[in-house]
């Protein structure tokens, strides 16, 4: 069997350690912390309520016919508002989108797939593909990193 041997806290799933470095970094799972989804989901709410309310503020000025310095100046900061809030609402959905995917994607067994596709001409030896993660640590010691 040409399998890569199991690594400890993967769940009896088959890895292939590149090198010394990942031999010594053993996470395991990682725990997800209860109301998690409820968070994001009122945080996306709040930010839903946020973009409303300063839709609502750049209209009601308007509408009034107030003086053009105070439409201005109340149509300028709702337009900024506008653009923040839309942007932290892009990344609550973001972030709602990734943990979907992850939740869905992370017991995938590769190597398993990698088999089952093991007759394709495309398809690239198991071990001739090298993963690696550079980690910048400016004028720390090794034994700090390895620690």
């Amino acid at each position: 069997d040409d399998a890569p041997p199991a690594v400890p806290g993967s769940g009896g799933r088959r890895q292939r350690c590149a090198s010394a470095a990942a031999r010594l970094v053993n996470f395991g799972p990682t725990q997800r912390y209860p109301g998690e989804l409820v968070f994001s989901l009122a945080w996306a709410l709040l930010s839903l309520g946020i973009t409303a309310w300063v839709s609502v503020s750049m209209i009601n000025p308007i509408v009034m016919r107030k003086p053009r310095r105070y439409n201005a100046t109340l149509g300028a900061l709702g337009v900024v508002a506008l653009f923040l809030a839309t942007y932290v609402m892009h990344i609550g959905i973001g972030a709602f989108l990734w943990t979907r995917r992850y939740r869905q994607t992370k017991d995938t067994d590769y190597y398993a797939a990698w088999s089952a596709a093991r007759g394709r001409a495309d398809l690239r030896d198991w071990h001739s593909v090298q993963h690696f993660v550079i980690v910048t640590a400016y004028k720390e010691p090794l034994d700090t990193l390895k620690t």
